[in-house]
């Protein structure tokens, strides 16, 4: 819920192209538990957002409300993720927090490390991002122990037998 509120608060002055990054400051969402976030910006994402900008010209929010002055609602984002459900046809159910999770899969079957994404899910915890990544088992067993990368020792020979007296 709070990295939706933090989505749900970027305004227009948030973005850092260079960078590809977006920054929301902790005042932007007030809750105890809001941090300052940066957020990986894709750059064909980037396009998309920059024709939707061009398009409609946002004021203060990125993301506008209903409400003049307010962004959009979770609820908003809520029917939002139902309506793509709905297109998509997907057995699964589509929540922001699914979208979440899946984004953090997607990473981890990239080659990001855990540590990167839990900086990227904005958590304090390890075993938070362990658990929101539920590896899938081929993922498990495609893993490759570290010992098969130690050298394999040469066979020793065995000793020559004593040699035998008459």
């Amino acid at each position: 819920m709070r990295k939706l509120q933090t989505a749900r608060a970027l305004n227009s002055g948030d973005r850092r192209t260079r960078c590809s990054i977006f920054h929301c400051s902790q005042d932007a969402v007030p809750d105890r538990y809001s941090a300052c976030r940066y957020v990986m910006l894709s750059p064909k994402l980037l396009e998309i957002l920059r024709d939707y900008w061009r398009m409609r010209r946002p004021k203060e929010w990125l993301f506008p409300g209903d409400r003049a002055g307010h962004p959009i609602t979770r609820d908003a984002v809520g029917q939002a993720c139902a309506k793509a459900h709905d297109l998509s046809g997907l057995s699964k159910p589509v929540t922001p927090h699914s979208l979440r999770h899946t984004f953090a899969v997607h990473l981890l079957e990239a080659g990001a490390d855990v540590r990167t994404i839990q900086l990227l899910l904005g958590h304090r915890s390890l075993a938070t991002t362990a658990h929101d990544l539920r590896i899938a088992t081929n993922k498990v067993c495609a893993t490759a122990s570290p010992f098969e990368l130690l050298p394999r020792p040469a066979p020793s020979l065995p000793p020559p037998d004593k040699p035998e007296y008459f």
